[in-house]
């Protein structure tokens, strides 16, 4: 009886330490910004949740969740080269993720840091473009900075 208690108390606490690996972690914030470029997405683009964007001049902060742990993705910022004709005009972005075959499953979320001067209509002092976040449910209306 001695021993089946013992054994029962160890499975229990071996349960509860799987469970704490299991756990989101907390945001991860990347503190190198990185520029945002013009180029094609590719079509087998893995997704990536948008939890959050902040504009903060000729800074784009972006929130974003995805599966992976084992590797240190890549992600980038993809403007799409047509802009949409309307008034302001309108891009197409895409967070692009490169998995580096990244078969982990644990939920990361992560601050990311773009400059998208090269995302800009024009690059003129209040210059206005609209931003068309893929996944994103809100449009980003940005306004070049010479900064």
């Amino acid at each position: 009886m001695r021993y089946l208690f013992i054994s029962m108390v160890l499975v229990i606490a071996a349960a509860c330490g799987s469970m704490k690996e299991t756990e989101e972690r907390p945001l991860q914030v990347d503190q190198m910004v990185k520029k945002a470029t013009i180029g094609e997405v590719p079509k087998d683009n893995p997704a990536t949740d948008i939890v959050n964007v902040s504009l903060e001049g000729n800074l784009l902060k972006i929130t974003a969740s995805y599966s992976g742990g084992c590797e240190d993705q890549v992600i980038e910022l993809v403007g799409n080269e047509m802009i949409m004709k309307s008034l302001p005009p309108k891009r197409a972005i895409t967070l692009v993720r490169d998995t580096k075959g990244d078969g982990c499953r644990e939920y990361i979320t992560k601050e990311l840091v773009f400059d998208i001067s090269k995302l800009a209509y024009q690059q003129k002092e209040e210059s206005e473009i609209v931003l068309l976040l893929a996944g994103f449910e809100g449009d980003i209306r940005y306004v070049y900075s010479g900064e």
